[in-house]
């Protein structure tokens, strides 16, 4: 993680975390700010002005506006994150998925509810056929959009909404079909 980046957790189904497989939001080639970027370009200009004082109105104008692009940049980082937890379990990447909760985490599934990343580990490998990987010919696959999120004020935590729809089979004639709503959690941790 670079210096000034900030990750956020991942919690499925009311779980809080964070991401230790190192996902922060950077720049990605697909037309996204590198925030330290935006801080070089923004100390070019202002070692180029006047070294007049800036009025208090302006350096309120302008904490705002970091306030607000951290805010959206924070929204984006969940999405990504929801994302990348859908395809890691549609890889049958279990542990990679597991490691997108916090120590605590909680997932809750139906009736079934687990928590830490061990026990949320081997939940989804039991779940995904008993084994790192799919099976020969199975289907894991978790549509995850719609999102709707809600941000605290302090911008410390994250709620929101998904609509999921599952496609999986065991590779030996057994298949389902599952939807539903994700109803997650996520908490800013550093």
């Amino acid at each position: 993680m670079a210096p000034g980046d900030r990750a956020f957790g991942h919690c499925q189904a009311r779980a809080s975390g964070r991401s230790s497989t190192g996902f922060v939001k950077r720049t990605d080639g697909r037309g996204r700010v590198n925030r330290g970027a935006v801080r070089l370009l923004a100390a070019a200009l202002l070692a180029s002005a006047p070294a007049a004082p800036l009025p208090a109105q302006t350096r309120a104008e302008i904490d705002a506006l970091a306030r607000d692009v951290d805010r959206v940049e924070a929204i984006r980082a969940i999405k990504d994150l929801q994302r990348l937890y859908a395809q890691y379990v549609q890889l049958g990447q279990w542990q990679a998925a597991a490691d997108l909760f916090s120590d605590g985490g909680r997932l809750v599934r139906g009736t079934d509810a687990v928590q830490g990343r061990a026990a949320i580990h081997d939940w989804l490998k039991a779940r995904g056929g008993g084994q790192d990987g799919l099976p020969s010919g199975a289907l894991h696959t978790e549509l995850i959009d719609e999102p709707l999120l809600s941000m605290s004020a302090d911008g410390r935590t994250i709620q929101s909404r998904w609509m999921s729809l599952s496609l999986t089979g065991d590779g030996k004639g057994a298949a389902r079909l599952e939807s539903g709503v994700y109803e997650n959690d996520y908490v800013r941790e550093n």
